[in-house]
């Protein structure tokens, strides 16, 4: 229903309101038009990217502001090629964004959430100018958790910058194949469920079944229980990540 401003005036939702993980499609898609592999929401990150064994890291804000800066700043402790990434900005403040985005060695992208088309402009690029500033000293256990954590990914299941609700990370994923597997093909043994395609993990993450879906009914052998069943036949909050399991 809309509201009433003091003047009396009918005030109505406006046409550009977007959320952060809005700006998600337009620049997956800007990025695989590339060859890069997304992701969304890996270990506490917006979104990742891959190439070559290259990972970009973006971080979206609503509008450029200093946490957005400290967000960016320690991420290159995980990837020299950080992105912050925000809706297109006006002319006026876009001289003293580009000499602090440099300094501290980062990429800086566009969005035109204005815009129907959404597109996506790189304004700054640490890939075409990494001589812009003293190179980051990154984390090598931080990069190769990040890496391990986009490649156990079969599904881009999250929406970079969403506010609440559960993340499909690569456990949950292979949670997730487990149980599609048992519920195809009956109760079985972790190396019986390997041989199906199921991750590597299988057998830690049926023996902690933190989502209480696994039961075992003899040594070395599972099951789904009551509220595993349900799970793949309602789907919960990852629909697609179960059909996918279900018809691969």
């Amino acid at each position: 229903m809309p509201t009433t401003n003091r003047t009396g005036a009918k005030a109505t939702k406006s046409k550009t309101a977007f959320s952060e993980a809005d700006m998600y499609p337009p620049l997956r898609r800007a990025f695989e038009s590339l060859g890069y592999l997304m992701r969304a929401e890996v270990n506490q990150i917006d979104a990742t990217a891959v190439k070559d064994g290259r990972l970009l890291l973006f971080e979206l804000k609503k509008s450029f502001n200093i946490s957005l800066v400290f967000q960016g700043m320690r991420r290159q402790s995980v990837s020299p090629y950080v992105y912050l990434v925000v809706p297109r900005q006006k002319a006026k403040n876009l001289a003293h964004m580009k000499r602090l985005v440099k300094s501290l060695g980062m990429g800086l992208i566009f969005i035109a959430m204005d815009s129907p088309l959404k597109t996506v402009e790189i304004i700054i690029d640490p890939l075409e100018t990494p001589e812009q500033s003293p190179p980051k000293k990154t984390n090598p256990r931080k990069t190769a958790a990040a890496l391990r954590e986009i490649r156990a990914r079969s599904l881009d299941g999250n929406s970079a910058g969403s506010a609440g609700g559960k993340l499909l990370t690569a456990f949950r994923e292979g949670s997730i194949h487990i149980a599609c597997a048992l519920y195809k093909n009956g109760a079985a043994a972790p190396k019986d469920l390997a041989a199906l395609g199921c991750p590597a993990n299988t057998a830690a993450i049926l023996k902690s079944n933190p989502y209480g879906w696994f039961t075992r009914l003899a040594r070395g052998v599972y099951f789904l229980t009551d509220q595993g069943f349900a799970a793949v036949s309602e789907g919960g909050e990852f629909p697609e990540v179960f059909k996918y399991y279900m018809e691969k």
